[in-house]
């Protein structure tokens, strides 16, 4: 919608992820990165991630290929052929999300423009996760691990957690410093 301001979205439509997703026996359509909350479409990266990828966060088709589709297919490729991605992956949801701006922002002063753009990724993953996490709350009710494993959150999935942390500490100090924040919920 709001191209180049936002990733393109793409999707497989030759039934090749379906393909794979037979010959390995595969029931979870995130393990091949498709995201159900943008209408089955390829997960290439956390949303956020625009911002370090992309000059000035503007998307490019000629660099969105090069940085996202093309890897996205040879991983493919290589998946297919050996049953496992060549690469790591985020997590999936709004926990890849955290996971990215824990990687991106650990030890760095406070961005606005990331903070807002992940505030609203977040947003468009799970409603009920922002005000959690600007209100303090998320920690609260997620004492133990959102993945379901019944461990402690911070053990669990530590970048993830810190992730959040990080989050919940720029709001509180870019909202205090400049004021209101992009309201996103």
């Amino acid at each position: 919608d709001s191209f180049p301001n936002s990733l393109p979205v793409a999707w497989e439509s030759g039934g090749r992820i379906a393909s794979i997703m037979k010959k390995y026996s595969i029931k979870e359509e995130a393990t091949m990165h498709i995201n159900k909350y943008a209408k089955n479409s390829i997960c290439l990266c956390p949303s956020p991630a625009r911002i370090t990828m992309f000059e000035e966060g503007k998307v490019d088709l000629t660099n969105f290929f090069n940085k996202l589709i093309t890897p996205y297919f040879y991983g493919l490729s290589y998946f297919e052929q050996y049953g496992i991605w060549p690469w790591g992956a985020y997590s999936h949801g709004y926990l890849g999300i955290l996971e990215f701006y824990f990687e991106e922002m650990q030890g760095k002063p406070s961005n606005r423009e990331m903070l807002e753009t992940t505030l609203i990724a977040l947003d468009n993953v799970n409603k009920a996760i922002v005000p959690l996490i600007t209100t303090g709350e998320f920690f609260k009710v997620f004492k133990n691990c959102p993945c379901g494993s019944g461990r402690v959150f911070k053990e669990c999935h530590f970048v993830q957690y810190h992730g959040a942390r990080i989050l919940a500490c720029d709001y509180k100090i870019l909202k205090e410093g400049f004021g209101k924040i992009q309201e996103v919920i």
